[in-house]
């Protein structure tokens, strides 16, 4: 009897390790694809992440230039009002200068007239 409960426990190992052996099979094959599902979502996750930091350096550049070409034209506009107002400034400096050399040349003439006034036509 010794010898058949022996048997038995050599088949119940056996039987035991064989199916311990195809778990382990089917247990290697579902870590294998899921090993493979985690590596495509990974490569896809990747590639839509490359994808949209891609697009987000495209939209960061357009506004870029778009702000450097706004800056651009409103720094040509004020250095444009800048020299207009400098033109202006000195047309106005200079016709005030010319007034008041009028000026100054229509005091001379009146002093030189009253000077020449004041002096004898007849002699002393």
């Amino acid at each position: 009897m010794d010898k058949r409960v022996q048997c038995e426990c050599d088949d119940m190992d056996n039987k035991v390790r064989h199916e311990r052996a195809a778990v382990d099979k089917v247990m290697k094959q579902e870590l294998e694809k899921m090993e493979q599902k985690f590596k495509s979502i990974h490569e896809q996750t990747k590639m839509k992440l490359n994808s949209e930091r891609e697009g987000m350096e495209q939209k960061v550049m357009e506004e870029c230039e778009a702000t450097d070409q706004a800056f651009k034209q409103e720094h040509e506009k004020l250095e444009k009002q800048f020299k207009k107002i400098r033109k202006d400034m000195n047309q106005k400096l200079q016709q005030d200068r010319d007034d008041m050399d009028r000026t100054i040349e229509l005091e001379r003439a009146k002093m030189d007239c009253k000077n020449y006034a004041g002096t004898s036509r007849h002699g002393p």
